[in-house]
């Protein structure tokens, strides 16, 4: 056991919350596109809005499924997009997830 968070104590998981309301979440083994897009498949309608932190596997994702991505980057300060686009419910949820 160590002293605070390590990378041994994360689990990941992979979270689609809809502006209607509706999640989808799976635990994932790893995080690569090999697991992400099997996952994601069939459940985003082609040419939806996904917002997302960047990670490659989105990324890859998105581009081979006629998405629009909106990129946040918190680290640089980019937490809402065109006044709209935003991952802080996703955020939230895996905040009271914990």
């Amino acid at each position: 056991m160590k002293r605070g968070y390590s990378i041994e104590d994360w689990v990941p998981v992979l979270t689609l919350r809809y502006r209607s309301k509706h999640i989808f979440e799976c635990v994932l083994s790893k995080v690569r596109t090999k697991a992400v897009s099997p996952e994601l498949r069939g459940k985003i309608e082609k040419r939806s809005v996904l917002c997302s932190d960047g990670f490659k596997a989105y990324i890859k994702f998105i581009q081979g499924n006629d998405l629009i991505n909106k990129q946040l980057n918190f680290y640089a300060g980019i937490r809402v997009v065109d006044k709209v686009f935003h991952i802080q419910n996703v955020d939230a949820y895996h905040h009271r997830l914990k």
